[in-house]
């Protein structure tokens, strides 16, 4: 019985880690740039823009290409552009560089091609900087999403049914310390938070 129990205790944990890989808008905000990539194509989709991507030299360059130059009308794109990277707010990206053409066959040095004649191989290109976080409001965040994963009742499909209620009953009477260790672990972000910015405020009097 405590084998099953082990056994089904590994499953749960699995499928949670797997579902959490697929969840490309948790994947985005990591910084993955495969990621970022699906969301800004399913977004622009409907203005027939599609996009590519490679993180170089602290810089996320972004290649838009459509079939037509209306489609690729600058500050329209670098608005929408800006917003969904804005609402991703990934993680270690802060600047990017928007660069636009007419579609072309697949390339896959085409970041080496423009840069090596930017004038005849791009219709505009346009650096913008993405917003910073607020970085209590981001742990909270990321606090907050930690504790839904692991709240979040996620059984995997198997006909071994009785030890999985049993791992359940065991979840729910481990509930409160985890609340607990929850609460303490929020407190004490705030409270290094409001240290870290009180001695930065006390340097700036100096």
């Amino acid at each position: 019985m405590n084998t099953l129990i082990s056994q089904g205790g590994r499953a749960i944990t699995k499928f949670q880690m797997v579902d959490r890989i697929n969840d490309i808008a948790w994947q985005a905000h990591q910084g993955s740039v495969a990621a970022i990539i699906q969301l800004l194509n399913e977004k622009l989709a409907k203005s027939g823009v599609r996009t590519r991507a490679i993180f170089s030299d602290g810089v996320l360059q972004l290649l838009c290409e459509a079939a037509r130059v209306e489609q690729l009308e600058q500050s329209s794109l670098v608005e929408q552009i800006q917003q969904i990277l804005d609402s991703i707010a990934p993680r270690h990206i802060r600047r990017v560089n928007i660069n636009s053409r007419i579609v072309r066959e697949q390339q896959l040095l085409w970041l080496k091609e423009i840069d090596s004649d930017r004038d005849n191989q791009v219709l505009w290109s346009q650096e913008i900087a993405l917003v910073q976080p607020n970085i209590v409001k981001q742990l909270i965040k990321d606090f907050t999403e930690a504790q839904a994963e692991l709240g979040k009742p996620n059984f995997p499909k198997t006909p071994v049914s009785r030890p999985l209620v049993l791992i359940n009953k065991e979840k729910h009477q481990n509930q409160p310390k985890t609340k607990i260790l929850a609460a303490s672990g929020l407190c004490s972000l705030l409270l290094l938070s409001w240290v870290v910015y009180a001695g930065l405020a006390r340097l700036k009097r100096y």
